[in-house]
């Protein structure tokens, strides 16, 4: 049974996550700017998030096993990035807000895929550990080692796929800012003066944290 501890921990995090995605939503819909120094900053970040996870399954003492569920969280990585490009550079368009900075806009399908996994993330862990962890789940005698590696795997897993589709739309972020640069959409000057989607986690391409 969950301590008061661990109630007050997943009421935080919960609230943290369903604000960020608010936010991000929110941000897509008005417009944000294009800071393009600020999306490859984010990217390094989520990519150093994502090599910590893999370094945690790595160190699961079960050999092959582990050396597996690393294999699939880059597979999942993979694989999600081609629908969040796609998905990003067929929805995404670039306007000049009132300020006279280049902007975009966007739908919240890959906000939405993004929650949807974090919260099948805490469901996985209340499920199989009593309780959730701020990053991912440490090992606890009062689970035995199998439920342990299942749970850590399984968290994992769903974290790389997340942060494929956050990096394809970061990347397609990119890719269509210099798109219209060459098209000479975008003044030579714009790329000074540009914010990508609000992110992950921990900032998405704009804002975030995953």
């Amino acid at each position: 049974m969950a301590s008061s501890a661990d109630t007050v921990l997943l009421l935080i995090l919960l609230s943290a996550v369903l604000s960020f995605f608010a936010f991000w939503a929110w941000r897509l819909g008005k417009g944000i700017r294009v800071r393009l120094w600020w999306v490859a900053l984010f990217a390094l970040f989520y990519e150093l998030l994502f090599l910590l996870v893999l370094e945690e399954v790595l160190r699961l003492p079960f050999g092959r096993v582990a050396i597996g569920a690393a294999l699939l969280d880059l597979v999942l990585f993979a694989v999600g990035v081609i629908p969040g490009f796609r998905y990003t550079l067929r929805t995404t368009t670039f306007e000049r807000n009132a300020s006279g900075k280049w902007a975009y806009r966007g739908r919240i399908a890959i906000p939405t895929a993004w929650l949807a996994l974090f919260l099948f993330r805490y469901a996985v862990e209340l499920a199989l550990l009593g309780r959730v962890y701020l990053f991912t789940p440490t090992y606890s005698q009062t689970v035995a080692i199998p439920t342990y590696a299942a749970a850590l795997i399984a968290v994992d897993a769903l974290f790389a796929a997340s942060t494929g589709l956050v990096m394809g739309e970061t990347v397609a972020i990119w890719w269509a800012y210099h798109v219209q640069k060459a098209r000479a959409a975008v003044p030579s000057g714009a790329l000074d003066s540009a914010e990508p989607t609000a992110s992950s986690g921990p900032p998405t391409a704009g804002e975030n944290t995953r």
